[in-house]
């Protein structure tokens, strides 16, 4: 097990979701350390105590797996998300492959998936917030068996994104991501 940092300022904790796949993972049920009591359910994903960037991961083979946290996170128009990601191919369907998202309905959410259309070893980022849409995709081509720090920002202006700590792409962007 790694050590497992969750992060505090003025005494609350500044992550709404941390899962490090650690200390409290397995194949039914993965640990929020943010204090926010955020816990996922696993369905399907097969678990990996050593398959992680750092110590455990999560395996999904495209096909209804997945890790399913309540629907009670509430994001704001500044906001950082970020993880670890790494492929073993990249199919080629229409039906999109999401590495996260979150909806609260089919007008409301955000989406980072592996590109839908050609070439299909790219990120695409989509985000409706019931009256805006927004999808760009990242500028470079990814590799399989690669590790891949991904990271999203938003300042309320604009969305960012990072592939292992370089400016991929980014993108205007006026409101909340829902």
């Amino acid at each position: 097990v790694n050590n497992i940092t969750n992060w505090y300022k003025n005494n609350e904790s500044i992550m709404l979701l941390y899962m490090p796949f650690e200390g409290g993972s397995n194949s039914t049920y993965t640990k929020d350390y943010s204090g926010n009591n955020n816990d996922g359910a696993v369905n399907s994903a097969t678990w990996n105590q050593t398959g992680g960037k750092i110590g455990g991961g999560y395996e999904f083979d495209g096909s209804n797996d997945y890790i399913e946290i309540s629907n009670s996170l509430t994001f704001t128009n500044q906001i950082t998300i970020e993880l670890w990601v790494k492929w073993k191919e990249f199919p080629e369907d229409v039906g999109g492959h999401a590495v996260l998202s979150k909806s609260n309905s089919a007008t409301d959410g955000f989406m980072i998936y592996q590109s839908t259309g050609f070439p299909f070893n790219r990120l695409k980022v989509f985000l409706h917030n019931g009256t805006s849409d927004n999808s760009f995709q990242s500028g470079s081509r990814l590799n399989i068996s690669k590790w891949y720090h991904v990271v999203l920002t938003s300042d309320g202006n604009s969305l960012k994104l990072y592939l292992n700590g370089t400016l991929d792409n980014e993108s205007s962007w006026k409101g909340n991501i829902s």
